[in-house]
């Protein structure tokens, strides 16, 4: 019965229950500014409301995970079920984003640099405006067809969505891992906490990328 029960538990259930109030509170405390100041000051987007929506959802996220654990038992089976399926699909979806932006942008700096190190096209003649955009709407159709192709031959999807929320199952439904003691405690929440913070800056760091080709395409169409 004992080690029916265990297998329930949550992560960090088990050594949470043995903390006094007192300590549960400062740790609350700490856990919470330290993920909200660390995802602020990564979040350099350039954009002040960004970066505080970053830091937030941040803050959100890791929150949810790390409470969620700590008093697993206590809730309704209904939310136990929801809790866990909004914890893997945020982080499924969290890093398919940040995944998707990366490979967005190096498909994009791969075309441009492909399309202008190419030798200008010898369109003249009527109808040359026509035919141009003709010869560039050709070129952007077969660079995302091979695009396509990299994309399934790599497994892109298995990478940056399927093995990120395999990996959350086995973590939050199977339960492989047991932690008791402060250190490992430790070490499991301040891990939500450090890869909360890191995906901030990862995040951060591609949209001031994103924003930056906006940018130039603004700059490029408004000089046009």
């Amino acid at each position: 019965m004992g080690s029916h029960r265990s297998k329930k538990l949550g992560i960090t259930e088990g050594y949470w229950a043995g903390l006094s109030e007192d300590r549960r509170i400062m740790w609350k405390f700490f856990s919470r500014a330290l993920t909200f100041v660390g995802a602020l000051a990564v979040s350099k987007t350039g954009v002040n409301y960004i970066d505080w929506l970053i830091a937030a959802s941040a803050t959100v996220f890791s929150f949810l995970l790390i409470e969620s654990q700590r008093s697993y038992t206590r809730y309704s089976v209904g939310l136990r079920k929801k809790l866990i399926r909004v914890s893997v699909a945020l982080v499924a979806t969290s890093v398919l984003f940040a995944g998707g932006i990366y490979f967005s942008q190096a498909a994009f700096f791969a075309l441009a640099s492909t399309y202008t190190s190419m030798p200008p096209s010898s369109l003249g003649g009527e109808y040359s405006e026509f035919k141009h955009v003709l010869y560039v709407l050709m070129f952007v159709c077969a660079g995302g067809v091979a695009i396509v192709r990299v994309f399934r031959q790599l497994d892109v999807m298995g990478l940056i969505y399927h093995l990120p929320r395999q990996q959350m199952i086995r973590l939050l439904v199977h339960k492989e891992c047991k932690l008791e003691g402060f250190p490992r405690f430790a070490c499991f929440e301040l891990g939500v906490i450090v890869a909360a913070i890191c995906y901030s800056g990862v995040v951060a760091s591609l949209i001031s990328g994103l924003l930056e080709i906006v940018r130039i395409a603004v700059d490029a169409a408004g000089v046009s």
